[in-house]
C-alpha cells in the first residue's frame, strides 16, 4: 500500500452510526491509508489527498436558488463540512477530489449553481452498471475521449453562471432531443488549484482508469498554501 494518507469527509451512515460506507473505504484504500473525518476534528495537514463523497442535494440556500419541488432535504452534517472544514482545505492546498455532490458543492463553493432536478439515465439495479457515456474536453496528461459511467444523480451542475476558475473536463449529452437539461456537465477541475470532481461514482465500479489518473495526479501535486 502507498503510504499516502487519504482523508474521507464521515457522515451519518444510519441513525446510530458515523463513518463511510465500504465501497468509499476500499476505493480509497487502493490509494493509500484511509482517515475518515470526523465533524469535530480540525483539519488534518498531514493529508495527501481529501475526498469529498455523495449524499443528499445541497441546501439551495447555498447558492441563492429557489428551492425545487423535487429537492430533498439537505444533511446537516455534510452542509457543515462544505461551509466551515472544506474552506479550510481549500486555504491549505490539499488536493481535493469530489464525487457526485462532493464534485457539485465544489463547484458551489467557488460560486455556481446547480440543476436541482433533471433528466438523465440512471442506474435502476446495478449501481456499477455504465448507463451512459461522458464526452472528454482535450486536456493535457488525459488523452481519453470518451468514458463509460454510473449514474445515481437527479441533480448537476449548472451551464448559467458557471465560475471562471473552474474548468469543464467532460459532457453527458443525452440521446433525448428535447427539454432543457439535455447535457450535464460530468467531469470539472480548478484551473489552478489541485481540486477535481466527478458526477459520476466511480467507487462503485470495477474499474476506472480515468478516474484513477485523476487521483495519482492528485497525490503526485506539489501543495502550495492558497
Amino acid at each position: 500500500m502507498s503510504n499516502k494518507i487519504i482523508g474521507i469527509f464521515g457522515w451519518k451512515v444510519t441513525e446510530t452510526s458515523y463513518g463511510v460506507t465500504i465501497p468509499y473505504l476500499q476505493y480509497a484504500n487502493q490509494f493509500g491509508d484511509v482517515r475518515i473525518l470526523g465533524i469535530d476534528e480540525p483539519p488534518n495537514v498531514d493529508l495527501d489527498l481529501l475526498i469529498i463523497p455523495g449524499g443528499a442535494d445541497i441546501n439551495p440556500n447555498r447558492y441563492k436558488a429557489i428551492p425545487d419541488y423535487y429537492t430533498g432535504k439537505s444533511d446537516p452534517i455534510k452542509e457543515y463540512q462544505d461551509t466551515v472544514i472544506l474552506p479550510e482545505y481549500i486555504e491549505m492546498g490539499i488536493p481535493i477530489f469530489g464525487i457526485c455532490r462532493g464534485m457539485q458543492t465544489i463547484a458551489v463553493h467557488f460560486g455556481a449553481g446547480l440543476v436541482q432536478n433533471m433528466y438523465h439515465e440512471t442506474n435502476e439495479n446495478d449501481r456499477s452498471d455504465l448507463v451512459h457515456d461522458v464526452d472528454i474536453v482535450k486536456i493535457d496528461g488525459f488523452t481519453a475521449e470518451k468514458i463509460s459511467v454510473n449514474s445515481l444523480h437527479h441533480q448537476c451542475v449548472s451551464y448559467t453562471d458557471f465560475p471562471e476558475c473552474l474548468e469543464i473536463v467532460g459532457v453527458y449529452r443525452s440521446k433525448k432531443k428535447n427539454g432543457p437539461y439535455r447535457n450535464s456537465i460530468e467531469i470539472i477541475k480548478h484551473r489552478t488549484l489541485p481540486i477535481w470532481g466527478v458526477q459520476y461514482h466511480p467507487e462503485e465500479l470495477e474499474n476506472d482508469p480515468f478516474g484513477d489518473k485523476i487521483i495519482n495526479e492528485l497525490l503526485n501535486h506539489e501543495r502550495v498554501y492558497v
